[in-house]
């Protein structure tokens, strides 16, 4: 699995993920991505379908707008309330598991893990 780690993911926990997932991209440290919109991340998702995008952009969680079924899935991270150590936690837990994410939105917030159907 090779996870698109947003810009807004902390370079603390990218620098972690990365080594997790060798392939992996996170937008902020490159500069083919740096400044992408929303769009054109979802675009790239659609024509890579091999990377999970993990994201804090609550505008992902809208399936009408960024359907999750062309992708490699996508991870939208609720941080309210939550401290990154414990977003980190869950977030390994979710890719650790054996949970089909290809294709499905999955939303990670303080009290629960939802993948909500299609």
């Amino acid at each position: 699995m090779r996870l698109f780690l947003d810009e807004n993911i902390p370079p603390v926990v990218a620098r972690r993920l990365l080594t997790l997932f060798p392939g992996s991209i996170h937008a902020l440290s490159d500069d083919r991505f740096r400044g992408y919109k929303n769009v054109s991340i979802y675009k790239f998702l659609v024509a890579h379908p091999t990377h999970l995008l993990v994201t804090l952009d609550l505008h992902f969680a809208n399936r009408l707008r960024y359907p999750p079924g062309p992708t490699g899935g996508i991870v939208v991270i609720r941080m309210k309330g939550m401290m990154v150590s414990t977003a980190y936690r869950r977030l390994l837990m979710i890719l650790s598991s054996r949970t089909t994410l290809k294709g499905r939105l999955s939303i990670l917030s303080r009290r629960k893990i939802r993948t909500p159907e299609p």
